[in-house]
């Protein structure tokens, strides 16, 4: 589809446009993580220089018309590495700026990853690495206020993504002993194992209409793409 110097995060959008973070040395021993946008066919274009973000998920900011010729204004939710720390933040990018604004307080002992926009744009699930192993998912509104917190334990919850409707979430969490995936709902914090397999299953992406999700599973020649009935075990 493209070519990619990292294997960050791409999301693709409307009209073809796509946004997507990308490594790159700025010096024989510095590396730094930036973001990029490009559409079907054209080149990359650079948003960012030497800001240090990663895991973007993007979205066309509201009231923004979308255009084949034009970039649209984006709104960016990802993770800024600090000197030791690490913090989420928005972006709003535009043909004429880019502005990068603080959700959490960045900290070496608070860690976030993989923010994920709902779909109506109001919330923000990411998850959330706290000194001693625990792990949580947990929502933010749009201004980084935190509004509710998913799924605490001690093991490896990671990759949230909002179910059609925004009423759940599906991760993957290592809770039983290897990595499988559940679904939280958003309302009663209730959890619900979707799919596991003797050899973990890693990452999760929901199709369109919330029916499956994609997901890895480790297999004897390595990862494999697989997919998985998310109404599976009394999932709606």
């Amino acid at each position: 589809i493209a070519v990619r110097n990292t294997n960050d995060v791409t999301t693709p959008l409307a009209a073809g446009w796509r946004v997507f973070g990308q490594q790159e040395y700025t010096d024989p021993y510095s590396q730094r993580t930036d973001l990029w946008v490009s559409r079907y066919g054209g080149p990359a274009r650079r948003l960012t220089k030497g800001a240090r973000l990663t895991h973007p998920d993007a979205r066309i900011c509201e009231g923004s018309v979308v255009t084949s010729d034009a970039m649209p204004e984006f709104c960016v939710v990802a993770v800024q590495i600090m000197p030791g720390e690490a913090r989420l933040v928005h972006v709003r990018a535009s043909e004429a700026s880019v502005d990068i604004t603080p959700l959490t307080e960045s900290s070496a002992a608070d860690l976030y990853s993989e923010p994920r926009w709902s779909h109506d744009g109001m919330r923000i699930a990411a998850t959330h690495w706290m000194r001693g192993g625990t792990s949580e998912i947990s929502i933010f509104d749009k201004s980084g206020a935190l509004v509710g917190a998913l799924g605490r334990a001690r093991s490896v919850n990671s990759s949230p993504a909002w179910g059609v409707g925004d009423t759940a979430i599906f991760f993957t969490s290592d809770r039983s002993g290897r990595s499988a995936l559940y679904r939280a709902n958003v309302a009663t914090g209730s959890l619900e194992m979707i799919a596991d397999s003797p050899t973990g299953l890693f990452d999760n992406e929901p199709s369109p209409d919330g029916t499956r999700l994609a997901t890895f599973i480790l297999q004897n020649d390595g990862f494999n793409l697989g997919v998985v009935d998310a109404t599976a075990r009394g999932t709606p």
